[in-house]
């Protein structure tokens, strides 16, 4: 499953500790090359997928050809392999090495790896979810890995056009102002009234 027009990254060093085979083994492979499928493709949408606050969402990433779910491993990572985002080995989630922010939040669409499919859901998105994700996938000794950009949106702050939020914010100031006015009126009318209580001339009392 593939999108038009995706980029597809540069291999790197990664890969998974069943692609760590003896040379020779690598040599029967190379033989074999002409009776297997080609080989291992990874790619993603070339759009920013675009989510507001709080909902879920799905980063898409195909691969083929499609593979068995226990013969394939997927990495979603970040800016570094480890801690991942989500990782699936050998036909089971791997949890022990996930980042925090992202735990209780992510789940491999398992059922897609057949067709050449390693979905990530993520839960509940914030703000600080905005960011490049990295879909590394490994079948045997063939891996590739294919970036998903993730854009957070604020619902409020997407919907509110500028003009009200400057008359939002003249309205608060006027508000203070008027509040400011009435206390300092107050104030003065306090001191005004203690300066005529201390010039009052004390009552004398009628002689018999």
């Amino acid at each position: 499953m593939a999108w038009p027009g995706s980029t597809r990254t540069t291999r790197s060093s990664r890969c998974c500790a069943r692609a760590q085979v003896p040379q020779q083994t690598h040599t029967s492979l190379f033989l074999l090359r002409g009776s297997l499928p080609g080989p291992l493709h990874v790619t993603a949408p070339p759009n920013p997928i675009t989510v507001a606050t709080g909902e879920n969402v799905v980063l898409p990433c195909g691969f083929s050809p499609g593979q068995d779910a226990l013969d394939t491993e997927v990495i979603w990572f970040r800016e570094q392999f480890s801690p991942f985002v989500h990782r699936y080995k050998e036909g089971q989630d791997q949890y022990e090495e996930q980042m925090l922010q992202y735990q209780g939040r992510t789940e491999l669409l398992k059922d897609g790896l057949a067709k050449g499919s390693a979905d990530l859901k993520l839960f509940h998105v914030r703000p600080s979810d905005t960011g490049n994700y990295t879909c590394f996938v490994c079948c045997g000794s063939d891996y590739d890995e294919a970036q998903v950009e993730l854009k957070v949106t604020d619902p409020f702050f997407e919907d509110t056009h500028p003009w009200r939020i400057v008359l939002g914010v003249v309205l608060v100031a006027v508000v203070a102002l008027l509040i400011m006015t009435v206390y300092l009126f107050r104030i003065k009318e306090r001191q005004q009234e203690a300066l005529r209580k201390s010039h009052c001339p004390s009552p004398r009392g009628n002689p018999l």
